[in-house]
């Protein structure tokens, strides 16, 4: 164990420190394992159905679209209204139709990534080029597409824990939360999830109940060193720093250099 006022390491049963000579005070580990926490009450949601889940808030639509779109069909307006010589028209027509060509790319790439029907939005942006980007710029990335549901319960458990990631570093913890626990519903052996959610709880607060899913994280699957780090940090929290010290060494062990940092301000070099 490691002594919480200069950090160097003592042996378990010592009652001080013999660098710095402070009283040392042994807390039960027994208040924060899991048969003390109390059962997870948070309810069983039907994400696929839930308006606030409708559309991915981690997607942000580029504006590029709608830019040119508007500066295209200001120029098809202006050049509508001049009258050309023939040679001139003839180029720019062929100019226009190579600039059409790739709208058509470019609209059905962004097709794609929102999983619209890419065929016709490519019919559209042929013939409506301007018109195309325009209002592709307005779409929103649905979460649950007509693919989504043609998934296996392993896959739509990987989808809505990797959507989770994403709502976790945003910063959108509720959400996160009814994802993460999707996830799980689908597939409880899914560790990954777990660790996620454990993660969401931990910038809730809600510190033992986010020790409890590290420690299922960790029982499914003990050799991810970003657990024990995780882990480390809630253990922390709840006033356990000789075992967040063991984690992350456990994590530093495991190959995930970062875990010195903490070893470093708050146990002994």
């Amino acid at each position: 164990m490691y002594c919480k006022n200069c950090g160097s390491k003592i042996d378990d049963d010592s009652k001080f420190c013999s660098e710095c000579g402070i009283k040392l005070k042994h807390k039960d580990k027994a208040n924060v394992s899991v048969n003390n926490i109390k059962k997870d009450s948070t309810p069983k949601i039907d994400v696929e159905n839930d308006p606030s889940l409708k559309y991915d808030r981690t997607y942000n639509n580029d504006s590029s679209p709608l830019i040119i779109g508007i500066i295209l069909s200001i120029l098809t307006i202006i050049l509508s209204r001049v009258e050309v010589e023939k040679e001139v028209y003839e180029f720019l027509f062929i100019v226009s139709f190579f600039i059409r060509i790739g709208i058509v790319i470019w609209i059905d790439n962004l097709a794609g990534k929102l999983e619209l029907n890419q065929g016709n939005w490519g019919l559209f942006a042929f013939f409506f080029p301007s018109i195309a980007l325009i209002v592709i710029s307005f779409k929103k990335k649905r979460i649950y597409t007509p693919n989504y549901f043609t998934l296996s319960n392993e896959k739509k458990s990987q989808f809505n824990n990797n959507l989770a990631s994403r709502y976790l570093n945003g910063k959108r913890y509720n959400d996160g939360l009814k994802l993460v626990n999707a996830a799980i519903k689908y597939d409880k052996n899914n560790h990954a999830a777990y660790d996620t959610k454990g993660m969401i709880r931990y910038y809730q607060k809600d510190y033992e109940g986010a020790l409890k899913d590290l420690n299922k994280s960790i029982e499914l699957d003990p050799n991810h060193a970003i657990k024990y780090y995780h882990r480390g940090y809630i253990l922390k929290k709840l006033g356990l720093l000789n075992n967040a010290l063991e984690d992350w060494a456990n994590a530093f062990d495991l190959g995930f250099e970062d875990a010195i940092n903490p070893l470093k301000i708050y146990g002994n070099p």
